[in-house]
Formats: structure tokens, sequence, C-alpha cells
């Protein structure tokens, strides 16, 4: 929950740890969203939600609640959330998800900031979608038209692993190289269009499709097209990387593969990976263009589907 202004404070978060904010707000039927990844004591943030964030995973906002008056002493309960100010006017209150944190909550929670003396216009939904111009002109919460600009993540902060897919569009993916370097898709990446292949050594279709993601690569690396791996294997980080590089000498991959994390890795979560091999072809702005059918494998009709998303996406012409 968040005042008429935007401001809220968050008991309990630790500096320095990267933590992952969604804001959602619903004029009528439509529900907008967005979100954030922030890192304390930073007091000031800026969310852009759009229509097109909200996917269909999206929940919906939650009920309002009265908020409490501000000399009303704010207690540190187990997770989260004291508004600071009471809202004014309930119909003009922007109502923002819980805010569910990456990393764990420090057990000493932090000192609240108060808001600063500047004063913000409250958000009207009615400006969200089709106006170019961004509602407040220096806004605690920005919101732009539908269709807005990516959002900036402080990617060089976030520590692998890491991801945030909000609907379709992917905001930052992390994970660390078979040398133990991180990788960012916001600022690693080559190209106009990323293939994201989940593979693992150990999974015989995997290992088949191998030469059909070095063949894209070599044909397409030119026109703008990365061919990312997503290796699963067991072990600790050292013995993953070493089955990884085993694998990328014998098969002659071309193309670099990062070290996923096992079930509970976020990038195999957020994009719902339960099989392998799996495709995910993605866009310089994050969105997902196409992607393999759940649970399908990859054959050659999946393959020639790939490399006709790969062509419209690079706008050649068809073969």
């Amino acid at each position: 929950m968040a005042d008429s202004k935007g401001y809220f404070i968050i008991q309990g978060l630790k500096p320095g740890r990267s933590y992952q904010l969604v804001a959602r707000q619903k004029d009528g039927t439509r529900l907008f969203s967005g979100t954030v990844v922030a890192r304390p004591p930073d007091p000031r943030l800026t969310i852009f939600i759009a229509e097109d964030l909200a996917g269909s995973d999206t929940p919906p906002p939650p009920e309002p609640n009265p908020l409490p008056e501000r000399s009303a002493p704010i207690k540190p309960p187990p997770a989260a959330l004291q508004p600071p100010v009471p809202a004014t006017n309930p119909a003009d209150t922007a109502n923002p998800a819980p805010i569910e944190p990456v990393a764990p909550a420090s057990s000493a929670p932090p000192r609240p900031l108060d808001p600063p003396a500047a004063t913000n216009a409250a958000m009207r939904p009615e400006l969200m979608t089709r106006d170019d111009r961004l509602v407040m002109s220096n806004p605690v919460l920005s919101i732009p038209a539908s269709g807005g600009p990516s959002l900036d993540l402080p990617g060089n902060t976030v520590n692998p692993p890491a991801c945030v897919l909000v609907g379709s569009r992917l905001e930052t993916l992390v994970l660390r190289d078979v040398n133990g370097n991180p990788w960012n898709f916001r600022s690693d990446r080559r190209g106009k269009l990323v293939l994201f292949d989940f593979w693992y050594s150990d999974c015989m279709p995997c290992m088949r499709s191998v030469p059909h993601m070095n063949k894209l690569n070599s044909m397409y690396e030119r026109f703008g097209l990365q061919v990312v791996g997503l290796a699963y294997e067991p072990g600790s980080f050292n013995e993953q990387a070493a089955r990884v590089r085993d694998t990328q000498s014998r098969k002659g991959m071309n193309y670099i593969s990062l070290i996923g994390t096992g079930d509970s890795c976020p990038v195999r979560r957020q994009f719902d990976v339960h099989s392998f091999p799996s495709l995910v072809l993605v866009d310089e702005s994050g969105q997902v263009v196409w992607r393999s059918p759940k649970g399908q494998g990859v054959g050659i009709d999946t393959l020639r589907e790939a490399e006709l998303a790969i062509r419209q996406g690079l706008k050649l012409p068809s073969r």
C-alpha cells in the first residue's frame, strides 16, 4: 500500500541487498503493472507501470485498507509494509501490491525514512493509457503510456541467480558463466535477438539439438542473433562448470552457456520450464517473441518455427 503521493515504508530490509518491488494498479477492468529492482537505503524509486506489463499471471491489486495515522507508532512486523501517511482521498489513492523481497530480510529493521517535503499530484489512472507524456513531471511513481520505455534495472548490482519476467517481458536475467562471472541480459547480451537454450548434458534430446543451435548461431549471428545456453547440471558449481566445459568441447558448441541453479533456479521458474530441451527467443527490449511448446521438447518442426521467428525478428526475407 502507498499513500496518494506514492510514499510507503518497508520494515526489515538489509542495506546493500537487492529487492524486487512490484506495483499494481487497476482502472476499471484494466490492470496496470510494473517492477523494479531496489537496493536499500535508496529512498526514491521510479516504477513505470503499463497495461502491457500486466500478464495473465499478474494478481489483482489488494483491496484498499485504512492507513494508520502518521503519529501512530510503527511496530516492526515479521513482514513488512507500514504506510506512513493516511490517504486523504481514497478515490485517488494508488494501491500497488505488497512488495516481496528477492533476498531475505534482515532481523534488524532499518530506520523508516521520512518522505521529502516536495509534493506530487496524486496518480490519475485515466491518464495512464494513451498519453505519450508521463502523468507527473517529477514523480515518485511515474506512469507512462502503454508500450512505454523498458525498465532500467541496476543489473550490475543484482547478484546471480536472478530473473524478473513481467508477463511476457524479461526485465532482468543474471546467471554465472563457466568461469563464475555474472552474465547480465541487460548489459552483456549482443545483437537484436537472444535464443535461450535450456539443456543438460545427460539429456539425449538436448545433445541432438546442439548441432542445430550451432547452425543457427553461425548463420544468424552476423545479423544480430545470439544463442545462449542455460545448463542445468548436478553437483557443486565447480562440478557443473566442468561438465559444461566438457560438453562444449565434445559437441563443438559455438555459443556460451550459463550455469543454472537446479529446480529452484529463478530463471527456470520464471520461464516455467519443466522439460528439456526448451527454447525461448527474446528481443532486445526483453519481449518474449517465441518459445517452444511446453513439454514437447525440440523436434524438426519446432526448429523450423524457431528459424522462422528468428528471420522475422531480424527482418530477413522468408526462405
